[in-house]
């Protein structure tokens, strides 16, 4: 009997540790939920996403975290900037005027809003996130209601580019031979590499919007018979920016409303 009395108490207390453990553990998965389902969803690198943003005309997304925060702009539309860090609040206004920044490559957006001042600053240094480590080529600066948010950001633009395409007119004209001249996109990296038809070529490329921005265009020096395609291929690239459309196919770009080049995918 008192090896009875002894080992019920016991085990009824090990039966409520396990509970209590079990109840616990409960509360903090619960809590890691409720945390995950409190981050905003830019935080995470989901390229389905983006696509979906920028077919919804959203040029421009920044996130950053503790507090965590997103901004994305609309630059034909609006702005739109959410905050966690007094409960779920976002505003949204008319897209207000660039401003170019003194002395740095990067834009700055200010505007009177109903709580205040709002001033976002867009510097094109690269970044990374504090939490998942994705690298981003623009670090961004938010001033609004007295506090200061600081994130990572990029401009979207249409993921389909980020393939490899190849030459198939140039200014209105075929371009035919055993080797086409083809151009690779790396959206992440803002590259562009190829061939302009002898050489391979390779240089930095921003795709912001329906528009690309090539910086200077390097190549390889092997001499080749024909050189024509490829110094207009060279001539045409570095250093310009254009608008560019993809449609049934199609890659088009355009400069000043003139149709350059017209390219299709590689097989």
């Amino acid at each position: 009997m008192l090896k009875t009395k002894f080992y019920l108490p016991l085990s009824l207390f090990i039966l409520l540790l396990v509970s209590s453990c079990a109840s616990k553990k409960a509360v903090t998965h619960q809590q890691t939920d409720t945390q995950k389902a409190a981050t905003p969803e830019q935080v995470e690198d989901n390229p389905k996403l983006w696509q979906e943003k920028f077919e919804q005309g959203i040029d421009f997304v920044a996130t950053g975290n503790e507090p965590f925060w997103s901004l994305e702009l609309d630059e034909e539309g609006q702005l739109t900037f959410r905050t966690l860090s007094e409960g779920d609040q976002s505003i949204k206004i008319p897209m207000p005027a660039a401003e170019k920044v003194s002395g740095e490559e990067g834009t700055v957006y200010k505007a009177q809003t109903s709580s205040g001042p709002l001033e976002i600053r867009l510097l094109r240094q690269p970044c990374e996130d504090t939490m998942s480590g994705k690298k981003s080529p623009y670090t961004v600066a938010v001033r609004y209601k007295g506090q200061e948010y600081s994130g990572c950001g990029n401009y979207l633009s249409d993921a389909r580019l980020e393939r490899t395409w190849l030459l198939q007119q140039l200014r209105g004209k075929e371009v035919t031979g055993e080797r086409l001249p083809f151009l690779s996109f790396s959206l992440s990296e803002s590259r562009v590499s190829g061939n302009a038809g002898c050489n391979r070529i390779s240089g930095s490329m921003e795709a912001r919007g329906n528009k690309l921005y090539f910086g200077a265009i390097a190549a390889t020096r092997m001499a080749c018979p024909d050189m024509e395609i490829e110094n207009q291929v060279l001539q045409e690239l570095s250093k310009r920016e254009f608008e560019y459309q993809i449609e049934k196919d199609k890659l088009r770009l355009l400069h000043n409303g003139t149709e350059v080049m017209v390219l299709q995918p590689e097989k």
